[in-house]
């Protein structure tokens, strides 16, 4: 994937569930992708209602995602379990 890219639901089930989601009994996954955009409030809730709107995601009852974008390193954060903001100390994490 190129920093360009939003990882969303749609990202996910496509490209990292593909192959094995009729396997799946359960999933947790934490993503952190390179991202050359800023995103804002709206992107990140925009992405978190992808994964509920989604039907995979939804008839697996997994739509508990967080989502959380680091400005300083331009990371976009992707979570099925609780994300804790990274913490900075003088720029280095």
């Amino acid at each position: 994937m190129n920093g360009n890219c939003i990882v969303d639901g749609n990202i996910v089930e496509k490209y990292f569930l593909a192959d094995i989601s009729t396997n799946l009994i359960d999933l947790d996954f934490y993503i952190a992708s390179k991202c050359n955009q800023l995103l804002l409030n709206d992107d990140i809730q925009r992405i978190i209602k992808s994964f509920k709107m989604n039907s995979f995601f939804v008839n697996h009852h997994w739509t508990n995602v967080k989502c959380f974008f680091d400005p300083t390193m331009s990371y976009q954060h992707l979570s099925s379990n609780k994300i804790i903001k990274l913490k900075l100390f003088d720029g280095i994490m």
